[in-house]
């Protein structure tokens, strides 16, 4: 697995376990996040922000389908299962800042409900 599927892998576990400072430690500055049908917002505060009013108590369930990587852009599509046992099939497209040692600039997230 390539440091690039390694890094995502770890995102997507940090969101999974409430884990906002691993996250914040990968994004820019001027990241930008788009929940379709929710939510976009822009820079590291909005983020920051956006992500202290998401934590739960208890962890979700993460369960990775595919991480697929290409030049500065990333996708990775998987499901989600929360404590409540609801259950997200989600898709996130990245778009990293640079190739070497790059942070997130931009997250645009798919996500329903099934």
């Amino acid at each position: 697995m390539t440091q690039r599927k390694i890094l995502l892998k770890k995102i997507n576990e940090a969101f999974a376990k409430n884990n906002s400072a691993f996250i914040i430690e990968n994004i820019s500055d001027d990241i930008e996040w788009t929940v379709h049908g929710d939510f976009m917002i822009k820079g590291k505060e909005a983020f920051t922000k956006k992500l202290q009013n998401m934590v739960s108590d208890e962890e979700f369930q993460l369960e990775i389908d595919n991480i697929i990587t290409h030049g500065k852009e990333a996708s990775v599509n998987g499901t989600m299962k929360s404590p409540n046992k609801e259950v997200y099939a989600f898709c996130d497209i990245y778009s990293f800042s640079g190739f070497k040692k790059a942070r997130i600039r931009k997250i645009t997230s798919y996500v329903i409900k099934i």
